[in-house]
C-alpha cells in the first residue's frame, strides 16, 4: 500500500512539473517572441529533467517505463493533432517549416528518445541497480546538450572541421556543455542526500562532464541522444566503484 502512494504521489509531482512547464511556455509564446530554436532546446531540457525525476521519484523501474513509454505516445499522438487540426502551435520547432508527416528529424529524434530511455532504465535500473547513474547521464546530456546546440546556434564561430567530430557541432558549443553540464551535476550532488561534494566526487563529476562533452561533439546525425546519457551513466557507474 505504502509503495501505491508513493507511485501515485510521485505520477502527481510530475503532472505537476508537466503543467507548470507548458504553462509557462504557453505565456511565453503568447505574449513573448521565442525563437523556434529556444523552444526546441526548452522542450529538450524539459523532457530530460522529467526522465530524471521520474526515475528519482518511482519506486519501481517497471513503473518508470510504462510512464514514460505513455508519455511519449501522448505527445507523438498530441504532434499530429497539432499539425492537422490546431492553429496554435504548442510544439513548433521545425527548423524546416514542413509538416509533421514530413518532418524526418522530428521523427528520429522521438525514436531516439524512445530508445535511449528504454536502455537506461533496463540498464541502470532493472539489472545494475543503480538509479543515481542514470540520474546523472540523463542531466548532463539534458543540460549540457540544450546550451551546447543553442550557443553552438547563434555563437558558434569556430565549427569542427575534421574526421572526429561532427561538423555541425562548434568549439563554443562544446564550451557550454562542458560548464553548464558540470554545474548541473554539482547542483545534483547538492541536493541528493546520498552524495556529499568532496574534492575526490568533483573530480569525478568532473571527469563524467568531459567524456559527455567529447561524445557529444563527435555524434552524428543527433544520435547524441542515445549516446551522451548512456555513456555518462555508465562512466559514473564505474566511477561509483572507487
Amino acid at each position: 500500500m505504502d509503495i501505491l502512494i508513493s507511485e501515485l504521489n510521485a505520477i502527481i509531482l510530475l503532472a505537476i512539473y508537466y503543467f507548470i512547464f507548458i504553462s509557462a511556455l504557453i505565456l511565453l509564446k503568447i505574449f513573448g517572441s521565442l525563437s523556434k530554436e529556444f523552444i526546441r532546446k526548452s522542450y529538450h531540457f524539459f523532457y530530460g529533467i522529467s526522465l530524471a525525476l521520474a526515475v528519482y521519484l518511482f519506486e519501481n523501474w517497471y513503473i518508470i517505463l510504462i510512464f514514460l513509454i505513455g508519455f511519449y505516445l501522448l505527445a507523438f499522438i498530441y504532434l499530429k493533432i497539432e499539425n492537422q487540426y490546431l492553429s496554435f502551435k504548442l510544439i513548433d520547432f521545425d527548423r524546416r517549416n514542413t509538416t509533421f508527416a514530413e518532418n524526418r528529424e522530428l521523427h528520429k529524434q522521438l525514436k531516439y528518445l524512445f530508445v535511449m530511455q528504454v536502455l537506461l532504465i533496463v540498464i541502470f535500473l532493472a539489472v545494475l541497480a543503480q538509479p543515481e547513474a542514470a540520474i546523472f547521464g540523463t542531466v548532463v546530456w539534458a543540460v549540457g546538450d540544450a546550451f551546447a546546440g543553442f550557443i553552438g546556434k547563434y555563437f558558434g564561430r569556430d565549427r569542427y572541421n575534421n574526421f572526429i567530430f561532427s561538423k555541425k557541432k562548434s568549439l563554443q558549443g562544446s564550451l557550454a556543455f562542458l560548464f553548464t553540464g558540470f554545474f548541473s551535476l554539482i547542483i545534483l550532488t547538492l541536493i541528493l542526500p546520498e552524495f556529499l561534494l568532496e574534492m575526490n566526487f568533483i573530480i569525478k563529476i568532473f571527469f563524467i562532464t568531459v567524456v559527455a562533452t567529447v561524445i557529444e561533439a563527435v555524434s552524428r546525425d543527433g544520435l547524441d541522444t542515445i549516446t551522451v546519457p548512456l555513456v555518462a551513466a555508465a562512466v559514473f557507474s564505474i566511477l561509483l566503484r572507487f
